[in-house]
């Protein structure tokens, strides 16, 4: 959640002693919209639940942050798309590019990445040479309205 007088967490016992909790955003924005996920931890454990929040308007990619893996791992970066309804999502790094026509389509460099139609990119087998770089996350509307951000992909041996 951004650190922002915007958006307001709480949460309330109910009479069957279940713990609620909430987020509520005022004056909303497109970049509001997104997955949102609420974590519950104790000394038992923890469990998770995200849930994405629509809003209507242009397309927007929240910025990344720099992401580390590990050469010989298998890596997921999501990419953080809101505004809605959005058209298709794709990924490109310098001039290949991949295009969400079908689930799990293959990028032309090698068979070990796989881009989604939900935005996500899988690398497995991460390589430092192969692998490490920027990235662009691209959305487009039906009206081909685009966004587009860039992460930096950096692997480690």
């Amino acid at each position: 959640i951004p650190d922002n007088s915007r958006f307001l967490v709480g949460q309330y016992v109910t009479i069957h002693d279940d713990v609620i909790s909430h987020v509520n955003i005022s004056n909303v924005k497109e970049e509001d919209g997104g997955e949102y996920t609420c974590t519950a931890q104790n000394i038992i454990g923890k469990v998770s639940h995200s849930a994405k929040v629509n809003i209507y308007g242009l397309p927007y990619i929240r910025e990344m942050p720099r992401i580390t893996g590990i050469s010989g791992t298998d890596l997921t970066v999501k990419c953080p798309v809101a505004g809605y309804p959005i058209d298709k999502i794709h990924w490109e790094r310098g001039d290949i590019c991949t295009f969400n026509g079908t689930d799990g389509q293959t990028l032309p460099i090698n068979r070990r990445q796989r881009s989604y139609n939900n935005g996500t990119l899988i690398i497995e087998q991460l390589q430092r040479l192969e692998d490490a770089g920027t990235y662009t996350c691209m959305a487009q509307n039906k009206q081909k309205q685009t966004a587009r951000r860039n992460v930096e992909i950096q692997v480690l041996v």
